[in-house]
Parts: structure tokens; C-alpha cells; sequence
């Protein structure tokens, strides 16, 4: 299930390094994920059960498949299995117990490993354990659950309380993991899933989990133990019944790599920051991000771990949709998936080019049911075969994509040569035949283009090269293996995919050999020889001394020509203080003797064009010398003219239309740059007739950009989300052409948000309602404040979900008095999005709906 979700940005992915080809879990395999309702069917029943995945082995060897994952199996009332109500007991509707261990037997024998998912975090509220213990603080099993008042009615949960596409009510608890049977007993019914015998012949059992919502770093869950150290605990128990077993992680957070799982026992986790990555570089043309993307994301792995890559899963609008439909485009997606550094997997339909995309009109969980329909086995949709699991519900049956005789079926595709399907087979089989696209190392390899996804594998023996036009072009292109670890070596080259000619690597081409691409077309070559290992050290330092200020809000990147170097991203270089910068770059030693080309440019506001910031023409140069052991290159910057400055900038702000000027309300300019902050003000000085003025010196070049606000500060305005000037941050962009930075705001829009002192006024009225207020700031960058009014005094709960209704956190459960409230969220550890806040006091609720923006 899909949680926090994040977009990683790959044209900011810069810090990369040499790939290595340490052995890792699961490098050899091919996984295919199944959700088992909507598989194949084998009794006519038309739900997809365990006999119809035996039915379906000769067709996942044919696509040299060697391990599933299937979506949850226990005993559930939702269609997709998760929020089931217990792990011992299978969902009867995919069959008996027997049926299942015949299952992963027959998978076994065919070579393919067997992958259950695991909820682990919390049942639901039919488990017979929380039955007897809801409302029952003195049941057996009361320190089992998160219960959050003494009664033991209000508990923590995740994922549920909501109706379902046939009008259930889900509801889903968490597990107290702090206490240790509820461990014990967890151990306990897994156990039976690695050895359902129990005679230590393991071939009647699952080989692993995949784990459904792995928490890092979410304090509502830890405070349940549900967090890494529980798994270590997990983790050994269950390695001491199957020390074979294996864990594959869904991350909690979709935006962001959290490699210290592998140290609690994890193998392997999805991607899907790359997946995410992937799909979204499709709107732009620069797919050589999304090549030192994959090396970034390699770079991450620490020894023994492992990634596995995917293009959609059970979560997501499918990828053929994505692709607007076009075949030749899934055809790419899939040569970018199998020849990547990470095991792949398929989604189940995923081969045939099956449609689907996640909607949100149904209100229930069948906003994601398009992405989970039957899978298309026959040109005519009949059951059996197919699992028509919705059938009867013609409010979706009437919308789904599946459809007789589309064309997206495997009887219709399989005899086809250019199918999509035969397309998957053969990319599968290349894999298999050529072990250095299995565990050998990743480099990007610079073609000339920066809209071409370009890499080297190689190993000891071979390299393959991949290049994928993703545009309508047709590119004529070239390559200098001399700045690959290939070197400048003589080559045998062979075209393993589509079987054209292409000549050999010689010295007389190798720095500028040819490379055609068709439109929407790969490239992919066998090389043969081993590569060139050596590395090499540049240690590049450049001396700012002379800037005044310095330039720490303007740091400046290198670039160049020469891989791991690039004209169009940045590598960092590190502060050292007193004005001085250095990067430490490591090269390959296949470039002694090779002139590198290079340059520096600074970063942040206003520099982001890459027409400016660089440092002065021509391009600095260095001729690689691996005889030494550090190679230095030192640039004191004497003729780089510092470009930006300290300037004066006068704000402006009129406030004539006010009644009463904020003499006594602190009127303050905050803001996002420095040395404007959000949190303290700089007071602003009043000239008369309602104009007020503050004028302060920043560091600014021409083109920087930053957001301000004006703030009352007094005390019926000192909460972090009270007396902000209305609508959106204020945006500027300095121009630099005159002596000082005119900044002006005219108030028209903001009311005078106090009372104009009059004699004997009567003071207005407190609200008679309950209400939730608007936070403040909205959209915000890490922290916003959440008011309302209490006619009454309440027990009031606060708690924040993020866009898919689960809890982020809960900001607030305590009692308080009638009158105004406020809160501040601090925001800063989560990923941009939408988030959600709901506010319960005594009877009363309300929900608002807030952006965060990084």
C-alpha cells in the first residue's frame, strides 16, 4: 500500500560515484507480481484463486519468471486483501490451505520462488483478539493493541475506517509491539507459512514476505514499536525456522531511499522513488538524468542490499496508460527495466499492455480497482479463465478498460513476433543469457545527447551498452569509449537485441564511434574484453577568498566534460571555509592522457539558467596524469568578477485605509532568504499617513528570487499562524539596476484585523459555533498553524493524514477550555504534498486540507 509520496527530482541527483558489482540478494531473478483476485481462475467462480496460478506456471516460465509476489492471502473482507482480519487463516474465496501448499509446491518444482504479503503492523477489528478486548480493560488481551484511552474503546490504527467498494466498513488497529507476546505470537502463525508440515523440508512453504508499509521514522507508529528494531527481532526469529527465508520491503515513505533498513535484516526493497522518477521524466526530454538517476540510486546500497526495480505496481495508474496507449514506448520502458542494475518486476498484465488508472469518483476503495482488473488471458473475456471478480457491480464493470478482442490478451499476442508480450519474453531471456545485465556494474555512458538514456554494464569479462531514443527523432550519435572503463582497447561489438550490424571498436574510433537511433528505438550491443578498473583522484580546489561576502548562499558546482563530470548538472564541492571550495572526483584510469575540459558555476537563486554563474571563458583544462597518486588542480579565481552583492533593499508597506496604525502590534517583514526568516521579524518603522518602511541589506545577484509576508506581532497576534497579510507568499525577483530594491506592497487587501479603539464600544461577540479555521501560512515550506474556536470545553484531538487517509501523526489529545486555540505543526521531516488535518472535540468535527512545498 502506498503511503507518503514523493517525486524524486533527478535533475538534483548529482552526487554520483563508480557502481560496484557486490553480489546481491535476488540479482539473478525475475520477479512477477500477482493479485491473486484478479489472476486467473479456475472453477468459474470468477474470482481468481491458487489452482488458476498453477494453471499459469508454463506461462510465467515463458517468461523466465523466477520468483511472485502476491498481494495479501489471508482472510479479508476487502477485495485487495489488506486490513485482513488474521495471518493464520487464508482468504477461502483463493481456496483451502491444501490447495495453497500444493501451489507453492508446484511453483517450486517449476523453479519459481513463492513471496506472500505481509501486514504487520495492525488486524482488523473482527480479529477475535481485539472482540474480546475492545472495551474490556481487563481482557487478556489488553496491552495487545494500541489502545489510546483507559476504557479501551479509541485506539491507534492505519489504512482503515472507511467503506469498501460493496458498502463494508474497514476498520484496521495497530498491534502494541512494545509488547512481546504480541511479537511472540506473530513469529508463532508466520512460522506455520515456512514449514506448514513442519518436518524441516521447506519445500511446502513460502520463501519469503514482502512487507507491507515498512515504518522508518514515523513517531505515531514507533510509539507502537512498530519501527526497524521490531524487525531485526522479527527477522531472527523467523531466519531460526527457515534461515533461507527472505524480506523485500515496500518503504513507508514512496519519496525517499532509506538504506538503513538493510541494517535490521531487510534483502531487498522496491524502488520506487526510480519508478516514480521514471514515469515523470517522460514530460521532459532529459533522460540523461534519468541515467545518473539509476547511478545515484545504485550508489545508495550498502553491501548486501538490494533494490528491485518495477515500472507500476497495484498502487499506481499503469504504465501502459502512462504511455498514452503507445506500445513502442511500453517496448522502451521495458529495455529501461531489464537492463537496469536491479532485478525487475513485472506487474501482472503489465507484459500484454493492460490499461488501467486510479480515479477518485467512487468514493470507496474502488478508486483503485482499474488498475486491478481481470488479467486477459483470451480474446473473449469468458470465465474461466478469467477472474471477472466485480461482475454483478455495473457501476464498474461499466468502466472498465478491459474489453473482448482489444488486442491485449495473451492469445491474441502470443504467436505475434512484435507483441508486447514477445517483447517482455525476449528482453527476460536476454537477461538470462548475458549474466553481466544479472550482477554486473552500472556506468552512464555520455552519447551526446542529453534526451538519450544511455549506460554501460559491465563485468569481467563483457560490457553491454543500452541507449533508448525516447524522441521522434532519429539521432545520429557518437560515443568516446576512451572516457568509459572500456578504455581504448580494440573490441569485438555485437548487436544482442535486434541482430544489426555494427562495427567493431578500433583505435582509429573509438573516441568518436558511431551510434544511429530510430525514433522510439533501443540500442543494445554486446562488447566484448574486460574493462579497465584502475581509478584515479582529481582533487579540484578553487579560492573565493576575495568575494565579500562570501558566497555560501551561492555555492559553486564543477562541471566538465568527462564523466563523472557533466555541462549539464553540477557536482558539489565542499565548503572548507575562509572563502576556499574543493571536490574530491574520482576518475577512471582508462582517461591517462586524456584532456578534460572544465569549468565552475555557482548555484541557488538566480543562478539556476545555465547561461550564467560560470566562471570566466575559456574552459580550464588538465591532461589526466594517473602517475600521480592525488592529482591537483588549483584555480584562485583572480579573474572571476564576484557577481552578486550586498545590496540595500527597502520595503514598503500602506496601511492608510487602516483606522487605527499597528503601533501596538509589532508590523513585521518576514520572509524565505536571508536574512529574512519566517519565525522572526524585522520591525518595520512607521513614516506617517498609514506608510510604513523597513530598509535591510542581502546578499543578492540579479535574477535572485525570494517570498515575504508582513506579520502583527502583538499579543493577540503572537501565534505563528495569526496576523499574516492575506493570499499567496509575496514573490520577487531582484533587479539590481538601481542603487537600492524598491519593494512595495500597497494593503489594499488586507483588513484592519483589530478593533479600532472607540469609548464605551461593546467588545464583539465570541463565536457561538465551534469552527475550524484555515492554517496559516497555506501553501507552507515546514511549519503552519492550525486555529479554532471551542464554544465549550472539550477533549480535543488534532491528527494530520496524508493524501491516501492515513495517520501522519496526531498533533494534539489533551482537554481544553472554551475559548480560541492554536497549534503549530512542524512539518519539516515529511515529503511536499497534501496533507489532511481533522479536528475532534467532544461531538464536534471538522477536516481542513493544507500544501506542503519544498
Amino acid at each position: 500500500m502506498k503511503t507518503r509520496c514523493g517525486i524524486v527530482l533527478f535533475l538534483v541527483l548529482i552526487l554520483l560515484a563508480p557502481s560496484s558489482s557486490l553480489a546481491r540478494p535476488f540479482q539473478d531473478d525475475i520477479f512477477y507480481q500477482i493479485f491473486p483476485i484478479a489472476f486467473r481462475d479456475s472453477d468459474g467462480d470468477g474470482v481468481g484463486d491458487f489452482n488458476g496460478i498453477v494453471e499459469a506456471i508454463p506461462y510465467l516460465q515463458s517468461l523466465n519468471v523466477t520468483a511472485i509476489w502476491m498481494n495479501p492471502v489471508f482472510l479479508s473482507k476487502t477485495y485487495h486483501g489488506y486490513q485482513y482480519a488474521r495471518n493464520d487463516s487464508l482468504n477461502p474465496r483463493f481456496g483451502t490451505e491444501a490447495e495453497f501448499v500444493q501451489m507453492v509446491e508446484a511453483l517450486h518444482d517449476a523453479g519459481i520462488m513463492v513471496f506472500i504479503d505481509l501486514v504487520a503492523y495492525g488486524v482488523g477489528e473482527e480479529h477475535p483478539f481485539f472482540q474480546d478486548a475492545q472495551g474490556n480493560p481487563s481482557s487478556l488481551y489488553d496491552q495487545w493493541f494500541a489502545f489510546t484511552d483507559e476504557a479501551n474503546w479509541d485506539y491507534f490504527g492505519f489504512g482503515g475506517w472507511y467503506t469498501d467498494w460493496e458498502g463494508n466498513w474497514i476498520t484496521h488497529v495497530f498491534w502494541n509491539h512494545n509488547h512481546q507476546p504480541v511479537r511472540e505470537h506473530l513469529v508463532e502463525k508466520l512460522s506455520h507459512w515456512l514449514d506448514p508440515n513442519e518436518n524441516g523440508n521447506f519445500h511446502d512453504g513460502i520463501d519469503g514476505f514482502r512487507i507491507d508499509h515498512l515504518s522508518v521514522n514515523w513517531p505515531s507508529e514507533s510509539a507502537w514499536g512498530y519501527d526497524l528494531p521490531l524487525w531485526t527481532d522479527l527477522i531472527s526469529e523467523l531466519r531460526a525456522v527457515n534461515p533461507e527465508v527472505r524480506f523485500i520491503a515496500e518503504d513507508s515513505d514512496w519519496g525517499a531511499f532509506h538504506t538503513e533498513m538493510f541494517d535490521h535484516g531487510i534483502d531487498a526493497a522496491f524502488a520506487i522513488p526510480l519508478m516514480s522518477g521514471f514515469l515523470n521524466m517522460l514530460d521532459s526530454e532529459y533522460f540523461w538524468y534519468l541515467t545518473l538517476g539509476m547511478d545515484w540510486t545504485l550508489d545508495l546500497l550498502p553491501e548486501g542490499g538490494q533494490w528491485i526495480g518495477l515500472l507500476n505496481n497495484h498502487d499506481v495508474t499503469r504504465v501502459c496508460t502512462v504511455l498514452g496507449d503507445d506500445t513502442d514506448r511500453c517496448k522502451l520502458a521495458a529495455v529501461w527495466l531489464f537492463t537496469g542494475p536491479f532485478p525487475p518486476v513485472m506487474y501482472y498484465g503489465e507484459e500484454i499492455g493492460m490499461r488501467g488508472n486510479r480515479v477518485d469518483w467512487y468514493g470507496n476503495d474502488a478508486n483503485d480497482l482499474h488498475v486491478r482488473e481481470p488479467f486477459e488471458w483470451q480474446a473473449v473475456l469468458s470465465v474461466p479463465p478469467h477472474a471477472q471478480w466485480y461482475r454483478g457491480y455495473s457501476q464498474y464493470a461499466n468502466n472498465q478498460f478491459v474489453q473482448d478482442n482489444d488486442g491485449i490478451s495473451v492469445q491474441e499476442q502470443d504467436t505475434d513476433s512484435n507483441s508486447l508480450l514477445n517483447h517482455y519474453r525476449g528482453l527476460a531471456a536476454l537477461r538470462n543469457d548475458h549474466p553481466v545485465l544479472q550482477s554486473g556494474a552500472y556506468d552512464p555512458i555520455w552519447v551526446g545527447d542529453s534526451r538519450v538514456y544511455s549506460c554501460l554494464r559491465h563485468d569481467d569479462t563483457s560490457s553491454v551498452l543500452t541507449a533508448l531514443n525516447f524522441t521522434d527523432e532519429a539521432l545520429n550519435l557518437s560515443v568516446d569509449f576512451a572516457s568509459t572503463p572500456l578504455g581504448l582497447l580494440e573490441r569485438n561489438v555485437t548487436d544482442i537485441w535486434q541482430g544489426q550490424s555494427y562495427p567493431d571498436i578500433t583505435m582509429a574510433n573509438a573516441t568518436n564511434y558511431p551510434l544511429q537511433l530510430d525514433p522510439q528505438s533501443a540500442v543494445i550491443l554486446g562488447i566484448a574484453g574486460p574493462v579497465d578498473t584502475t581509478e584515479h583522484t582529481l582533487l579540484f580546489q578553487v579560492d573565493l577568498s576575495s568575494w565579500e561576502p562570501a558566497s555560501d548562499l551561492f555555492p559553486p558546482e564543477l562541471r566538465g566534460n568527462k564523466y563523472p563530470l557533466s555541462w549539464f548538472y553540477g557536482y558539489p564541492m565542499q565548503d572548507m571555509g575562509s572563502g576556499l571550495w574543493r571536490a574530491e572526483v574520482v576518475t577512471k584510469g582508462s582517461l591517462h592522457g586524456q584532456t578534460m575540459e572544465y569549468k565552475y558555476k555557482l548555484s541557488g537563486r538566480g543562478f539556476e539558467s545555465q547561461s550564467i554563474g560560470w566562471s570566466p571563458d575559456p574552459n580550464l583544462s588538465l591532461v589526466v596524469d594517473t602517475t600521480q597518486q592525488l592529482q591537483t588542480l588549483q584555480y584562485d579565481g583572480a579573474n572571476w568578477i564576484q557577481p552578486y552583492e550586498e545590496h540595500p533593499v527597502m520595503f514598503t508597506i500602506d496601511l492608510s485605509h487602516w483606522e487605527a496604525q499597528p503601533f501596538e502590534h509589532d508590523l513585521e517583514l518576514r520572509g524565505d532568504f536571508e536574512p529574512l526568516s519566517w519565525f522572526e521579524g524585522f520591525d518595520m518603522e512607521y513614516g506617517g499617513n498609514g506608510l510604513w518602511s523597513k530598509t535591510i541589506t542581502m546578499t543578492l545577484a540579479q535574477g535572485t528570487w525570494f517570498y515575504y509576508k508582513y506579520k502583527l506581532n502583538g499579543p493577540q497576534f503572537s501565534g505563528q499562524g495569526e496576523g499574516w497579510t492575506p493570499g499567496e507568499n509575496c514573490f520577487v525577483s531582484a533587479d539590481l539596476s538601481g542603487d537600492t530594491l524598491v519593494v512595495t506592497y500597497d494593503g489594499d487587501t488586507w483588513y484592519q484585523p483589530y478593533q479600532t479603539p472607540v469609548e464605551n464600544k461593546e467588545q464583539p461577540a465570541l463565536p457561538k459555533e465551534f469552527k475550524l479555521y484555515q492554517n496559516y501560512p497555506n501553501p507552507f515550506n515546514s511549519a503552519t498553524t492550525f486555529r479554532y474556536y471551542l464554544p465549550e470545553a472539550s477533549q480535543v484531538r488534532l491528527m494530520i493524514y496524508n493524501i491516501r487517509g492515513q495517520l501522519v501523526e496526531t498533533l494534539m489529545h489533551e482537554s481544553q477550555d472554551e475559548g480560541y486555540h492554536s497549534a503549530i505543526w512542524d512539518a519539516k521531516r515529511l515529503s511536499s504534498g497534501v496533507y489532511f488535518y481533522q479536528i475532534v472535540a467532544g461531538e464536534h468535527k471538522a477536516v481542513g486540507k493544507c500544501l506542503l512545498i519544498r
